[in-house]
């Protein structure tokens, strides 16, 4: 079965914004790269959309195979804006995050990601508010149905790759949760890091 990285990529006031997932086909085949891209711009952009101002916009989701990189790809354009009005209220650097989980304990068999363009709003007192986390809550609860368990709801497993870059090394995620405070989007310079 397929290991893909995904690269899900946007722009907030400007600023490019990525960030790299894994998804393994739970059934060989199923779907082409350009389904499965469709799928994330409906069911997992789609989602996340309504928790983020408009000033995010995400532009594109490039799938890429690890086994055969050079051989199968895909960029898929799109422009999916924030769901909520207005530019005033988002603080570029914050950022929901989103702790994947798997049945592996310790930090290898766990991982995250974050989302850039979320309302300050939400925010009380340096944490979420239980009106915006009732939100965060529905959101991540579709996106789990879709994305992680024994049944997919999409066909496609989330989960964590190690660097090995050995689809067999994959680990599905068990759950995803939403944390209650904001992250910090951290900004790499080009030729620094990996």
């Amino acid at each position: 079965m397929a290991v893909w990285r995904v690269t899900i990529k946007g722009k907030l006031f400007g600023q490019n914004i990525q960030n790299v997932l894994h998804f393994k086909e739970k059934t060989p085949g199923a779907k082409t790269m350009l389904q499965f891209a469709n799928d994330l711009a409906g069911s997992w952009l789609g989602q996340i959309k309504f928790l983020c101002r408009v000033a995010m916009v995400w532009n594109e989701i490039s799938i890429i195979d690890i086994e055969q990189p050079d051989q199968k790809f895909l960029v898929f354009p799109t422009n999916i804006a924030g769901f909520i009005g207005g530019e005033n209220d988002v603080a570029p650097f914050l950022t929901l995050v989103f702790k994947i989980k798997t049945a592996t304990g310790g930090k290898r068999g766990r991982g995250r990601f974050h989302v850039s363009g979320a309302e300050c709003a939400g925010l009380t007192q340096g944490v979420w508010g239980t009106n915006f986390m009732i939100n965060f809550n529905s959101v991540c609860n579709s996106i789990k149905g879709n994305y992680t368990g024994a049944n997919p709801g999409v066909g496609f497993n989330l989960g964590i790759m190690p660097r090995t870059n050995n689809p067999a090394d994959f680990k599905p995620a068990t759950d995803l949760v939403p944390r209650n405070y904001p992250g910090t989007q951290r900004r790499r310079n080009f030729f620094y890091g990996k």
